[in-house]
């Protein structure tokens, strides 16, 4: 460690264990069932298999309750498989 910085094959770990803990989280946990809906996609992006966008006033619905939002970037990529 210099500089603050750790190496990079300590970094690449800690982000294998980080998506692992994730991904278990939500599949044993996560019980709800949320919708989304968008006005308008601003902006969208493919690059190494990662999805981007960029989504304007967007509406989340889970049965009666409403949030709305004026914007949501969106990050996705394929996940890990066992």
């Amino acid at each position: 460690m210099t500089c603050g910085h750790i190496n990079p094959d300590l970094a690449d770990t800690v982000l294998i264990k980080y998506d692992e803990s994730i991904n278990e989280a939500l599949s044993k946990r996560v019980t709800a069932k949320v919708n989304f809906r968008a006005d308008k996609l601003m902006n969208y992006r493919h690059c190494d298999n990662v999805w981007t966008l960029i989504l304007k006033d967007v509406e989340f619905r889970e049965g009666p309750m409403v949030l709305k939002v004026d914007s949501v970037k969106v990050v996705a990529c394929i996940g890990l498989t066992d």
